[in-house]
């Protein structure tokens, strides 16, 4: 499966803001761990220098063309392609977890998306792209009002 995870302001779609997130929400990290421990993450060099080490247990890929990241469990790649190559010689499930470009290039090979709306306004610089809701169909997996925030999955549909 190739698909992405994210999470942002459901009213302007902000992702982040100074290259950091800027919420910390009880819960909210939660499926994204369930998700994706075990498995493939590739990410942008802005969003692996905010979390600043490799995940654990997943196989982290970052994207840079201007660091060279060198862990265990970490690859760096120049490219897009370089990346989501590498991970599917893994044969284990893909997620794109950031930022903002990585997230408008990944879109139209994702097979699902994994969205967490959070319900609150945050300002921020960086955005969750817009994108065709027609072209999956989507269910609300958790609704948490008292820490404001929704998880949904989309699922791409067939041909």
């Amino acid at each position: 499966m190739i698909a992405l995870i994210a999470a942002f302001s459901k009213e302007n779609r902000v992702i982040a803001k100074d290259s950091k997130i800027p919420w910390k929400i009880d819960g909210e990290l939660e499926r994204f761990k369930k998700l994706t421990t075990n498995n493939v993450v590739i990410m942008g060099r802005n969003t692996f220098e905010e979390i600043a080490k490799p995940l654990p247990d997943r196989i982290n890929i970052v994207i840079s063309r201007t660091k060279n990241f060198i862990q265990e469990n970490l690859f760096t790649v120049l490219s897009f392609e370089q990346a989501l190559s590498l991970a599917q010689s893994f044969n284990k499930d893909i997620f794109f977890i950031g930022g903002e470009e990585i997230f408008r290039k990944s879109l139209p090979l994702c097979e699902k998306l994994f969205i967490t709306e959070i319900f609150d306004f945050y300002d921020g610089d960086k955005f969750f792209p817009v994108f065709d809701e027609t072209k999956y169909t989507f269910k609300i997996e958790k609704t948490d009002k008292k820490n404001g925030y929704r998880y949904l999955t989309y699922t791409k549909k067939s041909i």
